[in-house]
Parts: C-alpha cells; sequence; structure tokens
C-alpha cells in the first residue's frame, strides 16, 4: 500500500527478442499493460510481472528466449512473488512443453492472445497456471494502444503470417497465414508515430509485397505507400524491408522511384539464386525472375540501396551451385547482404531432406559469403564519396584521439536500423546535440560497412533533442 491507502500500481519487466516485427508486438504489449494499470520496470528484480516475449524463428533464437525465461526464474527464486510470463511466437509453438518443462511459468500466450494478458494475469494471481495457445485468428491491433518502437524510428508492421511454404522455415506453422492489417489502421498508427516525433517509418511483414491481397478492397503495397506519402504532416524516410522478390513489380518500383519520401532502398530476401537451389527450397520464382527484376532497379534508380539474405549450405546445395551464388554476388553488386548457415528446424520439409551439408561446411560457405560480397560493399560506399547525404543522429562515440573529439554516428537512407553500414560524422561541435535529428553531410572517406562524413555548413537539426546518449566503440575507415 502506499502513504496514501492507495495499493500501488503493480509493475512489469519486459524483454522482447528477435526480428523487428516481434519489436512492434512487443511495443503494443507496453501499451496493453500500461492500459490496464501497470507501470513499467527497469529490472526484473523491481517487477510483480516479468515477460519474455520470445522468438521462436530458428533453434538458436528458441534457446536464446529459454535462456532468459531461466534466468527469470531465478529472480523469481530469489525475490518471492514475481509472475513470469512467455508470450510470442515460441510460446505459440511450443506452449504445452514449456508450460510442462518450466512449473516456474505463471501464464505462456501465443501470438494471437498476448493482447489478453492482463486477464490472464488475473486468472494467475488465484494459484493456476495458465496457457493460453489459441488457434491463428487475427489480432485486432485497431483495438490495440500504439506506441514507436523509437525516437526517431518506429517499425510499422502491415501483416502478420505468410502465405508461402519455404521448405526451410518455421513461420507459417505459429503465424499462419498472411492477414493484411486494414489501410486505415495503418494510417492511423503512421499519424501516431509521425505526431510523436519519428522521422523514419520501416514498413516490416514476413511477406511485405504480398500486402493486401487478403483484404475485401485487394489493395497492395504501392498503393499503401501513396497514401502514407499523402499525410500531412509526413514522416522524412518511409523504409521496405522484407520485400519478396515476386511482389516486385513496375508499379512498386515506379512508386518507390516518384515518391520523395519512400527511401531509394530496398530489402529483398533472395535467399539463393541458383535455379536447382530455389526449387529445393520451394521460393516462389525463378533464378531469371531474381535476375530481371535486379536488373529493372537498377536501371530505374541507379542509386537505390539492395540489401538480401542468402541461405548457405541447404541440403543438397552443390559446390558449383554455392559458386553460382558467389558469382551472382560478384555481378549483382547489392550495397548489403546477410548470409545464414542452413540449420535444420524440427518438422520443416527441409529438415528430412536427404544430402545435408556438415555443419563446419556450411559455416565456411556462410564466411565466404561475406568475402565475396566484400568488394560490392566497399564500390557502392565509395560512390558516395563527394555527395551530400542526409542523415540520422544515432549514437556518440567514446572521446578520439589528442582533441578528444566526439563523433557521431548516422544513417542515410542507404542504411537501415542495426543491420547494415553507417556514417560516421566528424567536425560537430556538440555531436550530443544531432542525436534523433537529421542533418546534411558530406561524405569524405569510404569503407566496406561505414562511409565517413563531415556536416554541411549551415546544417539545421529538424527536431527537438532527444537524450540518449550512449558511447560506442569507433571502427576505423
Amino acid at each position: 500500500m502506499s502513504e496514501t491507502g492507495r495499493e500501488a500500481p503493480r509493475r512489469y519487466y519486459l524483454q522482447t527478442l528477435g526480428c523487428p516485427k516481434n519489436q512492434v508486438d512487443g511495443a503494443f504489449l507496453e501499451g496493453v499493460m500500461e492500459s490496464s494499470g501497470y507501470r513499467p520496470a527497469t529490472t526484473a528484480e523491481e517487477a510483480d510481472v516479468a515477460i519474455v516475449h520470445t522468438c521462436g524463428f530458428i533453434e538458436t533464437a528458441a534457446q536464446e528466449s529459454v535462456d532468459a525465461l531461466l534466468e527469470l526464474a531465478e529472480v523469481k527464486k530469489r525475490t518471492g512473488g514475481l509472475t513470469l510470463v512467455a508470450s510470442g511466437c515460441l510460446a505459440q509453438r511450443h506452449g504445452a512443453e514449456l508450460a510442462a518443462s518450466m512449473p516456474e511459468l505463471d501464464v505462456v500466450v501465443g501470438t494471437r492472445d498476448w493482447p489478453r494478458l492482463p486477464a490472464a494475469l488475473r486468472q494467475a494471481r488465484i494459484g493456476r497456471q495458465v496457457v493460453r495457445v489459441a488457434e491463428l485468428a487475427p489480432v485486432d491491433y485497431s483495438a490495440l494502444p500504439f506506441r514507436p518502437t523509437a525516437p526517431a524510428t518506429t517499425y510499422l508492421k502491415l501483416s502478420d503470417g505468410c502465405n508461402f511454404r519455404c521448405a526451410f522455415c518455421t513461420i507459417p506453422s505459429f503465424t499462419g497465414d498472411l492477414r493484411s492489417k486494414p489501410v486505415e489502421v495503418l494510417l492511423h498508427e503512421a499519424r501516431q508515430a509521425v505526431a510523436a516525433g519519428v522521422g523514419e517509418l520501416v514498413l516490416v511483414a514476413q511477406n511485405l509485397t504480398g500486402y493486401g491481397r487478403d483484404l475485401p478492397e485487394r489493395t497492395n503495397l504501392a498503393t499503401l505507400l501513396r497514401r502514407l506519402a499523402a499525410m500531412q504532416p509526413r514522416p522524412r524516410w518511409i523504409r521496405l524491408m522484407y520485400a519478396t522478390l515476386e511482389g516486385v513489380d513496375g508499379d512498386l518500383i515506379e512508386t518507390i522511384a516518384e515518391l520523395d519520401c519512400v527511401a531509394k532502398y530496398l530489402d529483398m530476401p533472395l535467399q539463393h539464386v541458383h535455379p536447382a537451389t530455389l526449387r529445393r527450397m520451394r521460393r516462389p520464382y525463378s533464378a531469371d525472375r531474381a535476375h530481371a527484376v535486379l536488373g529493372e532497379l537498377r536501371s530505374t534508380m541507379p542509386d537505390l540501396a539492395l540489401r538480401s539474405t542468402f541461405v548457405v549450405g541447404f541440403p543438397g546445395e552443390t559446390e558449383a551451385e554455392f559458386q553460382y551464388l558467389l558469382d551472382f554476388l560478384g555481378e549483382a553488386e547489392l550495397d548489403w547482404v546477410t548470409a545464414f548457415a542452413y540449420s535444420e528446424e524440427a518438422g520443416t520439409a527441409a529438415a528430412a531432406m536427404p544430402d545435408q551439408l556438415p555443419v563446419a561446411e556450411r559455416q565456411a560457405r556462410r564466411r565466404a559469403v561475406y568475402r565475396a560480397q566484400a568488394p560490392a560493399s566497399r564500390g557502392r560506399n565509395r560512390r558516395m564519396v563527394g555527395r551530400e547525404l542526409v542523415v540520422l543522429g544515432e549514437a556518440i562515440s567514446a572521446s578520439q584521439g589528442a582533441d578528444d573529439a566526439r563523433l557521431l554516428f548516422a544513417r542515410s537512407e542507404r542504411e537501415a536500423p542495426e543491420i547494415d553500414g553507417r556514417v560516421v560524422v566528424r567536425g560537430l561541435a556538440a555531436p550530443d546535440a544531432w542525436l534523433d535529428r537529421f542533418l546534411r553531410v558530406r561524405v569524405t572517406t569510404a569503407a566496406t560497412y561505414q562511409v565517413g562524413a563531415t556536416a554541411s555548413i549551415g546544417a539545421e537539426p529538424e527536431r527537438p533533442p532527444v537524450s540518449r546518449l550512449r558511447p560506442l566503440p569507433v571502427l576505423p575507415l
């Protein structure tokens, strides 16, 4: 009880793991808890309820989620009275097993039940373990309190689920088929984000270019982009992530090229390009289609930053198939690449395929992809030397050099949050004043994963500063 005689608000601690799509739901979950009277705690020891919003995409992610739950179970043993919750993807995929193997868990809620967590917590307070892993019905996001995932950049999730059944992927098993958010719901979320000072909207989904096909009005991503661009005020950047190649058509390419607030950037996970490997993976396009789309993108927007991901060491991937991928990387001149070593996931078609490669060989091929890609990333960065870019300040370096000067770490429209390179800005008298602000810089140097720049004369901030100072190491140019 508080000094006024009223019961103090219960406090929650939330740890969200996994991809940006999970981060979006984690932010919604914060809103659900706080609209139900809970207040955030900075540590689990201070909380009444500790939640891990889990990831279950691959085995390593699932293990990270389990480890986080076990750590909080230890806190529960030490402090007593802590209610422990597993929510999200791993809870949906293995809810019953989690509950049975971890009696410390009080509540398990899946990918469709986390909006009703406060009700489950009320049940758990009477001493019973609550497991809610419902069928994959849609979440009504319009009824949930929206909040940005970060001060200047926020993720906007367009849909849940996926209609593809790639041989290596577990996601449809615990997210179901594609379910797009209505356009008006997304516009409402975007307006709230911009009103809160967000300057960059990052559009995410399991299949971004499939957006709208399941809606009654049969809309699409290009139409949504035009609606977002028509908002007043509108964000400076709208960034596209997880665009499946089969949905990248002429209309979308033209829309990206024409709208100045749509970042000239496209994340398009190809996974592979060899025809035989693509067939085994059950990817929904051909190698010829991949080459054609990349050619059209480059001819329409030569400076478009292209990112992709690849899975190497897939069952049956021959040395010739892998070399085909390396040759492609040498020709395609992608800006950014992430490579994953294939891992067997229970319940997938790929796990039962013959010709599984040794783990060491998969990892060796992953390293080879990065070696093959490095010249292209370096070359694309070198194209920027001498140009002016608008960048968003994100972090400050620790002191460097005899002059004790600190550097501003930033991103341009060419770099997505956390996964791509960065822009290192020198010569600012007060770099911390530019955190979460846009400024104009001139690129002076280039390396594989970053460019160096100096602030352009007369650069002015476009929004009030947000105190988010955090020292980071400096990578050499």
